[in-house]
């Protein structure tokens, strides 16, 4: 359900891989936990080269017991001695049957600018989900939100998915809607950049610790 995109690249850009290269990169488990009050699993993955970078990511999924919500605790170390540059989207997939034809995505937007001109001539439709098509092109919104929050509505089942994140370090979100039949999925995306020509890279500084975090809560709905 979550993909995480980055360290080097997002998006698909020219010389790099697809949603860059970390989410291949293997993880080694630190450690791992289930009490009576809580689940919680560590790791650590690593970016580093002979005379090049030496970054470490360190990743922490808990959940209360009996909970409605999952929390992801990601921390970015540069241990290396210069600054590096880094980026990352969270590719956070939604399908059926929590993605169904009425289904709502709504949130606080202040700005969304169509990624593509056919994505514009459907952006009446960029809160609702449609039913499955053959061959539908996707689309793909770039928004603004003024609270880092935005909540996937299914009233068939009654369940509603509720999406928070670090603002501060994920100051982007992107929208990514297929819904071609075979295909058909939403991605809700915070990220530190945009994508294509908007793509930008943040830095990090020797010592540096950059924390990110998401919560991913599933309710009934009112």
């Amino acid at each position: 359900m979550l993909y995480t995109c980055g360290l080097d690249s997002a998006g698909g850009r020219e010389g790099f891989e697809i949603h860059g290269s970390l989410h291949n990169t293997p993880a080694k488990l630190i450690h791992a936990e289930c009490n009576e009050e809580e689940i919680v699993v560590e790791a650590e993955t690593s970016v580093s080269s002979l005379f090049g970078e030496n970054l470490v990511l360190r990743r922490t999924v808990s959940s209360k017991v009996g909970s409605e919500s999952v929390t992801i605790n990601d921390v970015l170390e540069n241990r290396g001695y210069r600054e590096e540059n880094y980026c990352f989207l969270y590719h956070c997939n939604v399908g059926y049957p929590m993605l169904d034809e009425g289904v709502t995505v709504m949130g606080n937007v202040i700005r969304s600018e169509a990624r593509t001109e056919w994505a514009r001539e459907k952006e009446y439709e960029r809160e609702v989900i449609t039913e499955p098509l053959a061959g539908q092109e996707e689309t793909c919104y770039f928004l603004t939100f003024g609270k880092p929050e935005v909540e996937v509505t299914n009233r068939k089942i009654g369940k509603k998915l509720i999406l928070s994140w670090s603002k501060e370090t994920l100051p982007h979100f992107v929208e990514w809607k297929s819904m071609a039949s075979g295909d058909y999925a939403l991605g809700i995306e915070p990220c530190t950049t945009e994508l294509d020509d908007r793509f930008t890279y943040r830095t990090i500084c020797p010592g540096e610790k950059i924390a990110f975090s998401l919560r991913l809560s599933v309710c009934k709905t009112e």
